[in-house]
């Protein structure tokens, strides 16, 4: 056990707290996944002696308090998910060396008001997924340092303002973004997609304007309960992607009057 690497103890029944014992694997642990237990109880502060500790998955659990301070001196972590658990802020300012580069804290009870500024400024970030955190800000005053790499961005029910256009247009690689139930305002229309994107939702926002013929080349699309108008392009999608806007026609919407 002395030489152990990686535990993978997802997905069983396992419940309560966890063990002081884990202590013992602080110098050799690099991934632990631990996700789809019901395990409970705040977060030891001793995972922050675990130097060489690279993918970290806590998800789908009870836990409970914050996340520990100490953990900013993680310099190793490359892989956090934390989401579907009961943890509150604020947040250690995380700070490895190589940077996260895939991270989720979505489904807490986390208010974090802006994507923190070690998240911003990691270059590594390529998974960013921070549903339902309490994020209140313009989206347009985010400046990841390497919107090039981003591959998932799931920024969903938040409180987030403004026109993803710019970072949307820089994502060279993105396949997927999700913004769904947010205040995002700003002409669709007037929108580039990367040849990359496979996967948008912008759902329950205030989006205007009409729908691009673009969006025919996604493989799924959600663009319902906006403020969308025209002619609807040719494509694929049934009609529940566009219901709920003001004045969209055509197929596979009722027809346009002539």
């Amino acid at each position: 056990m002395k030489d152990l690497a990686l535990i993978d103890l997802s997905r069983n029944g396992f419940y309560g707290k966890l063990p002081p014992s884990m202590e013992s694997l602080a110098h050799t642990l690099t991934s632990l996944y631990l996700s789809q237990n019901n395990l409970s109880g705040t977060i030891p502060d001793y995972f922050s002696e675990f130097k060489a500790l690279a993918t970290f998955d806590l998800s789908r659990n009870r836990f409970t308090g914050v996340v520990p301070m100490s953990f900013a001196k993680l310099k190793s972590l490359f892989h956090l998910k934390l989401s579907h658990n009961f943890l509150t802020g604020p947040l250690p300012a995380l700070n490895p060396v190589n940077g996260i580069a895939s991270l989720d804290l979505s489904y807490n009870r986390f208010h974090l008001k802006t994507i923190p500024q070690w998240v911003t400024s990691s270059p590594s970030m390529y998974d960013l997924k921070l549903v339902k955190c309490g994020i209140e800000m313009n989206i347009e005053e985010w400046e990841p340092v390497r919107t090039g790499l981003f591959y998932i961005v799931d920024l969903s029910k938040n409180d987030i303002s403004g026109s993803p256009a710019r970072f949307l247009n820089r994502a060279d690689v993105l396949q997927e973004f999700r913004a769904s139930g947010n205040k995002l305002r700003f002409d669709l229309g007037k929108l580039n997609f990367t040849k990359s994107l496979r996967i948008l939702d912008l759902s329950r926002n205030l989006v205007y304007g009409k729908v691009p013929a673009s969006v025919a080349g996604l493989r799924k699309l959600s663009l319902s309960q906006n403020n969308l108008c025209g002619r609807l392009p040719v494509t694929k999608f049934p009609a529940s992607v566009f219901a709920g806007n003001d004045c969209l026609c055509g197929s596979p919407l009722p027809p346009c009057k002539t």
